[in-house]
């Protein structure tokens, strides 16, 4: 029996309902799924045929812990994915100015460098931007991300200039097309899977259910998987020796076209439990993974040192 380790975090341990979908089709290719939060003391990581970043939902409140537990993995060399290289690339969402540089088309972004103190009306005035939406580059979950206006700009500085004391910032114009709702578009090995559409409550900005948002599968616009699929070929390509065992491809049409909002490598929701095969799919992209890591060994017991 292989075993695969889908990581969680210390706050909600076990496996998402979503990830839960995955047990029984690994259990019936002879893998074993454990749950373990990324920094739990002392768990021998080395145990595992495979280590699959789930549910780490607070890394980016500990983002130098969560770095240094990548590193301690890759120095391992334990078989962890998405691999180390991407997984830090990742967490910066500075990420997308790359991207821009090589040609995908995004959300307009600015980044406001850590320990700056930009005046925001500055900043929108210059940009021509009377709506802007401001977030920490390090962040997930829509935390710390806040809708400002040119017009109440003297009101909204003091959160910019709290989330400057911690963290680079990125400022990117409300786009009114998020209320035709965000597509997120989930690949395993590269290959499209499935997809469903995500709206935020009427006039609002989030579209995570826990901020009000709902989702529903549904197909995309003709065109649409080939431009998310171009957009994960130019991550690809840059991180060449970095195979993506799983993305999500998040945007929303502009006329007609795919503008990138994030390109989730860490710990996306996939939405599983909105395509029947969806698990099955995913689970044998990570038996790839396993058949390509070292051979199972025999009886083994869990190691905690």
């Amino acid at each position: 029996m292989s075993a695969v380790a889908l990581v969680t975090y210390r706050a909600q341990p076990q496996l998402t309902s979503d990830d839960h979908l995955l047990v029984k089709p690994l259990l019936t290719q002879g893998i074993e799924v454990v749950a373990l939060p990324w920094d739990v003391p002392h768990a021998d990581w080395s145990w595992f045929d495979a280590v699959v970043v789930r549910s780490t939902w607070d890394y980016h409140l500990r983002p130098g812990p969560f770095a240094a537990w990548i590193a301690y993995l890759e120095a391992h060399q334990i078989n962890l994915w998405n691999p180390p290289a991407v997984l830090r690339w990742n967490m910066d969402k500075a990420y997308l100015l790359e991207l821009d540089r090589q040609g995908v088309p995004i959300v307009p972004t600015l980044l406001l460098p850590q320990g700056e103190q930009p005046s925001l009306a500055a900043v929108l005035d210059q940009a021509g931007w009377t709506r802007a939406v401001i977030k920490p580059a390090v962040g997930a979950s829509g935390d710390g991300a806040r809708s400002v206006t040119l017009a109440d700009a003297a009101e909204s500085q003091s959160s910019l200039d709290h989330l400057l004391a911690h963290s680079a910032v990125l400022v990117q114009p409300f786009m009114p097309q998020i209320q035709d709702g965000e597509w997120s578009m989930i690949f395993f090995q590269g290959r499209y899977s499935h997809a469903v559409l995500k709206r935020p409550a009427p006039d609002g900005l989030f579209v995570q259910h826990e901020r009000g948002g709902t989702w529903q599968a549904q197909r995309p616009p003709a065109g649409l998987v080939d431009q998310a699929a171009a957009v994960l070929g130019v991550a690809q390509a840059l991180h060449p020796d970095c195979p993506l065992l799983y993305a999500r491809v998040d945007g929303i049409l502009v006329d007609g076209r795919l503008r990138l909002m994030e390109l989730e490598l860490i710990e996306p929701d996939l939405y599983l439990g909105g395509d029947p095969e969806a698990a099955g799919r995913f689970a044998e992209a990570i038996c790839g993974t396993v058949r390509r890591s070292r051979p199972a060994p025999g009886l083994r017991q869990m190691a905690f040192v």
